[in-house]
């Protein structure tokens, strides 16, 4: 089985870049998602900075945010 990750470090800013910018829901909470993937305390501590995502998100989402990309990506 293929598996395939999304670890490139030119991806960070451009998420958090939509983050800050976007005003939908999907898009930020995806952008986020895809965030948590790097299992990155220092990126995890950034991500607590926006009250849209904050602790309760990277808590409850890391579980079931993962579950859900890495389905997307046949893991």
């Amino acid at each position: 089985v293929y598996k395939r990750q999304i670890k490139d470090s030119a991806l960070i800013e451009p998420l958090f870049s939509r983050i800050e910018s976007d005003t939908n829901m999907h898009i930020y909470i995806a952008a986020g998602l895809a965030l948590l993937l790097y299992d990155d305390p220092k990126i995890n501590q950034r991500l607590q900075q926006y009250k849209i995502l904050g602790h309760d998100f990277i808590r409850r989402w890391r579980e079931a945010g993962i579950e859900r990309i890495n389905s997307y990506l046949n893991r």
